[in-house]
């Protein structure tokens, strides 16, 4: 490669500092360096500058609450049997990096279950499997890591065999990066040789299992409809029959769970609608005051909430995938390690919430939080591991309440994975029986 093809690039970019400490890298990392700042490329900073620049605060006026539906035994039994039939796969955006809750390394990795401490990818694949065994097929699962996490997510699944799903069932593939942009709008240099940068957001993730030409396999298998979940909230149900069944039934082509928004100063995105067209509006996006809104009876005006948890037909995704490509960035201000030191810093991402416009149909199912979200977010107080365990001990004590009919005990213990999804010989079982004094209940325990 020429290095005065890139000294030239590197001035056009009016950042000759780009180039400092590059004499003291080998070959191969000098020719990995130019060859990420070729890719890049003067029009990508010139369009970051212009992001900054335009920067102004998303506003919701003239928004509506969109009206939803609530679960049905209908469309649970109408999910269900789409699920047998293997027309579901799941996607689990499993890209962040842990930065709040204080970890190097995957968020899927850190351990929450309140007795046997469990990691996030383990609650999800134990799910995956016990309802691969019920349906007698191999449920595919996507994970979707970040560059930087890619090496160590594949190493934890093989070290971990796959938390006993065949291998064939797990794909994980990584999503691309943005290099971070300085409050003066240059990019910095993380190390010689090395941009400053993080992973793109998870807006894309539908357009990489395109690109990686995992959507035509699942295509080929039948598969007709992708659950998305994030991975730190191990509340979700990787197959949803709920949504899948209101998707099917609504003839939708996206379909999302939401929740009641718990406060005006919760970080989430607001569901609303402009228009006629639902959209989700990202809450770091708008001022305070036109979070706190409320309606004459003192009650928030948008009360719904987005959590993460959306379906996707895959006709839908084969029609936009060209116009996935020009997605908007959302810009947080985050830290990042620029030689050797952190220092706050402009991250640009896509959000994968941003493809509502393009959809023609959308359904929306209102769930009830305490069965469906309960996110790891910080490394304490609101959304830490605390939180986190506490509301998977809620869960198991209305899983057991359900089977039961009887009041479950005010103490912590977990329910084998086989309780997310009893089968109606553990119901007959359980019926009326009190709970063993342990703290792991088997699904036939005595």
């Amino acid at each position: 490669m020429n290095p005065d093809v890139v000294k030239d690039l590197v001035l056009s970019l009016g950042q000759p500092d780009l180039l400092e400490g590059v004499e003291t890298l080998t070959d191969q990392e000098r020719k990995s360096f130019y060859t990420q700042l070729i890719k890049y490329g003067k029009s990508l900073l010139e369009k970051q500058r212009g992001s900054l620049k335009e920067k102004t605060p998303a506003s919701l006026q003239g928004a509506e609450s969109p009206s939803f539906k609530t679960p049905s035994a209908p469309s649970h039994l109408l999910g269900m049997k789409a699920i047998k039939n293997g027309k579901v796969a799941c996607l689990i955006l499993a890209g962040g990096s842990g930065t709040r809750l204080g970890i190097n390394g995957p968020k899927g990795k850190v351990s929450v279950s309140p007795v046997l401490h469990k990691s996030l990818f383990q609650i999800q694949c134990e799910k995956v499997k016990v309802l691969s065994e019920q349906v007698s097929r191999p449920l595919q699962i996507v994970i979707m890591a970040s560059s930087q996490n890619l090496r160590e997510t594949t190493s934890y699944f093989e070290e971990k065999k796959y938390f006993g799903l065949d291998p064939s069932q797990v794909h994980i593939l990584a999503q691309e990066n943005l290099p971070f942009l300085s409050v003066e709008g240059n990019w910095e240099l993380a190390s010689p040789g090395a941009l400053a940068e993080g992973p793109d957001g998870n807006g894309k993730a539908l357009l990489l299992l395109k690109n990686s030409g995992l959507l035509e396999k699942f295509q080929k298998k039948g598969i007709e409809y992708i659950n998305v979940i994030l991975v730190d909230n191990p509340l979700a149900d990787p197959f949803d029959a709920d949504l899948i069944g209101l998707h099917q039934e609504q003839k939708a082509e996206i379909a999302l769970k939401v929740v009641e928004r718990e406060s005006a100063e919760e970080s989430v995105g607001i569901m609303a609608r402009f228009a006629g067209q639902v959209r989700v509006v990202e809450y770091s996006d708008l001022e305070k005051e036109a979070r706190c809104q409320k309606d004459d009876q003192n009650r928030l005006s948008l009360p719904l909430a987005n959590i993460g948890i959306m379906s996707f037909s895959l006709s839908f995704i084969q029609r936009c995938a060209s116009q996935m490509e020009q997605m908007p960035w959302h810009l947080a201000f985050k830290d990042a390690h620029v030689h050797s030191s952190v220092k706050k810093m402009w991250k640009f991402e896509h959000f994968i919430f941003d493809l509502l416009p393009l959809a023609n149909a959308i359904s929306i199912i209102k769930g009830c939080r305490e069965d469906c979200y309960a996110p790891l977010k910080n490394a304490a107080g609101d959304k830490s591991i605390g939180t986190v365990q506490n509301a998977l001990c809620k869960k198991y004590q209305k899983i057991y309440s359900d089977l039961s009919g009887i009041k479950a005990p005010d103490r912590v213990f977990e329910l084998d994975p086989m309780f997310w999804y009893p089968t109606d010989e553990m119901k007959a079982y359980w019926k009326n029986r009190p709970l063993p004094e342990k703290q792991t209940i088997d699904p036939m325990s005595l």
